[in-house]
């Protein structure tokens, strides 16, 4: 009796968004394993990996059937950051797929977050606008970790073409897709398929017949395309109890290790061999300081960052640069509040760009994110108050100063009245006393 995986279909839709995404269970499972492989390829964390999201599009919704990973050299970190040969790279690759006649469309890209959250960080967005500009396209983020579930959630532009980057509007759970038994059926069979129930807001369907994907293998990975089922690998089969099976996990643990260690010496001694990368200018770049995003609470932003960056460790000063309104604030910190790892903005308009650069003694490093979204309704409730509120203070003003005149108008007559009552009387002199004197007389 044979194991396959069944190809089953997942839907994702939030009410924010223009269309449904319907995706492969078998494409999203593979993705999961490659973002699984990458995650404890080094300590702490491993690489990030992505790749391009290939499938169909309609009016009301996409399909997403198959992927390409994207290669990545990792030059300036585990992070998934492009360098200019990856650039170039990706370049050739989605001009492949748009060449080749009745292949499938270029629908999104997704990559994997391990060392942060959902989100879309500033270098994403750059990508994404890049290379992904059309309004159907969309981003998938995966966030591996060690001991819970692995999660994820689309990114979509809305219908005004604004992208929410902070945060996914509907994140969902990656379980590990369960094999089915194949006892001379079909494994498109739904009778002896039997899924695993996927967390909510996922909903199963059986898929549609699979997009064909260009076959050239130098895009492709090498896998089966002949409509049969894809096998798990080895050792996620229950293979039952081995003979020497404590030894041999002690052998893979202790091979894993050394491994381990000898790919993060390799990674740190590459990139640090690379030293500082120079501009057009000549000039050289900041280097990366990690991550970074900000969390929205009702115009509460809260600003963090990656304390764990070589970036932070070694700080001297750094600046925190705030466009919001347009308006810049800089907010100087000290060693001390970098490393607390964040700090709240109260924002004032739908989008906030923040920007943190770190002084060392190594040169600087930089990173930056974007926040979009509405204006919080408590904030437009405050503005409306305090504009019904400087009304009224404006009339009462007004008629205090009506009052004022009046009252001053008043104090001057009865000034003026009691400067005549304080005058003395005048004396009147006799006749006599008119005449002139001559002293001669």
């Amino acid at each position: 009796m044979a194991e396959a995986l069944l190809d089953t279909r997942g839907t994702w839709q939030a009410a924010q968004s223009p269309f449904a995404i319907h995706y492969s269970r078998r494409m999203l499972e593979e993705v999961r394993l490659a973002v699984v492989d990458a995650f404890f390829s080094l300590p702490r964390g491993g690489v990030e990996v992505g790749g391009v999201l290939l499938g169909t599009r309609r009016e009301q919704a996409i399909e997403i059937a198959d992927y390409l990973p994207i290669d990545c050299e990792h030059a300036f970190g585990p992070s998934f950051t492009l360098s200019q040969g990856d650039v170039e790279r990706l370049r050739a690759v989605l001009q492949a797929i748009r060449e080749k006649p009745g292949g499938p469309e270029v629908v999104g890209w997704y990559h994997s977050h391990n060392r942060s959250g959902l989100f879309l960080s500033e270098s994403d967005l750059e990508i994404h606008r890049r290379f992904f500009p059309e309004p159907w396209q969309v981003a998938l983020v995966l966030r591996p970790h060690l001991s819970q579930p692995m999660r994820a959630g689309f990114f979509v532009r809305e219908a005004d073409g604004s992208m929410r980057a902070a945060t996914s509007y509907q994140e969902f759970v990656v379980e590990a897709f369960r094999r089915v038994a194949i006892n001379g059926a079909s494994p498109t069979e739904p009778a002896q398929a039997q899924p695993v129930a996927p967390p909510q807001p996922v909903k199963e369907t059986v898929a549609a017949a699979p997009v064909e994907l260009p076959s050239s293998p130098q895009f492709l990975p090498p896998r089966q395309t002949d409509g049969q089922a894809i096998s798990l690998p080895n050792f996620l089969r229950d293979q039952g109890p081995k003979p020497h099976m404590k030894f041999w996990i002690a052998s893979v643990l202790v091979a894993g290790s050394v491994m381990g260690i000898l790919g993060f010496v390799a990674l740190s001694t590459r990139i640090l061999s690379r030293g500082a990368v120079s501009n057009a200018a000549g000039l050289a770049s900041p280097g990366n300081a990690g991550w970074m995003n900000m969390l929205d609470s009702d115009g509460q932003l809260q600003i963090r960052w990656d304390t764990g960056s070589r970036a932070v460790e070694k700080a001297r000063s750094a600046v925190l640069l705030v466009s919001d309104a347009g308006e810049q604030q800089r907010i100087s910190l000290d060693p001390a509040q970098l490393r607390a790892g964040s700090l709240t903005y109260t924002r004032h308009s739908g989008r906030v760009d923040a920007r943190l650069t770190i002084d060392t003694e190594g040169g600087p490093y930089e990173t930056a994110t974007t926040f979009l979204g509405e204006t919080p309704a408590a904030l437009e409730a405050e503005a409306a108050a305090s504009s019904a509120e400087a009304a009224a203070l404006e009339r009462q003003n007004e008629e205090l100063r009506k009052q004022n005149t009046t009252l001053q108008s008043q104090v001057k007559t009865l000034e003026t009245q009691l400067e005549q009552l304080r005058k003395p009387p005048e004396k009147k002199r006799p006749p006599e006393a008119n005449r002139f004197f001559d002293p001669l007389e």
